[in-house]
């Protein structure tokens, strides 16, 4: 009788491990969407914009694609600038855009990549702006 429960027993618990192997998850590496996450990425503290140096003449918006990564940092190479604009205003919104910090989104309870698309507005006369110590030819700005 021992050794048709010890055979019973040995192959629930290879079954259990079977079921719990196949479970469904993020595959490492993978790209989410933020409309398929349980929590998407937020936004973790006021973002610093950077400026060039020298004013706008007017107000633009930049349209930005990007991957934020599993800790909440932007995946410095996966952005991508879907607007028009010149070089130096491009310079700034990817600094922008790398130093902001965002709570990791996630799927089924584990932080995933996510491509985030953003539409940023730099304005023709930022306000709380100093020049930016870590990026020479820059003014660093904080929109409270």
């Amino acid at each position: 009788m021992r050794t048709p429960l010890l055979f019973l027993l040995l192959w629930a618990g290879f079954a259990s491990a079977s079921v719990a192997q196949s479970a469904p998850g993020p595959v490492v590496g993978e790209v989410f969407l933020a409309r398929e996450l349980d929590r998407p990425p937020k936004l973790l503290e006021p973002r610093t914009w950077y400026y060039p140096a020298d004013s706008l003449s007017k107000s633009v918006t930049v349209h930005a694609g990007f991957v934020v990564d599993t800790s909440g940092l932007v995946e410095p190479g996966s952005i991508k600038l879907k607007s028009p604009i010149d070089s130096t205003l491009a310079d700034a919104a990817r600094r922008t855009i790398i130093a902001t910090q965002y709570r990791p989104g996630s799927f089924h309870g584990l932080a995933v990549r996510v491509l985030m698309d953003e539409k940023l507005v730099f304005h023709s006369q930022p306000k709380h702006c100093v020049p930016s110590a870590d990026s020479p030819g820059f003014r660093s700005c904080v929109k409270p």
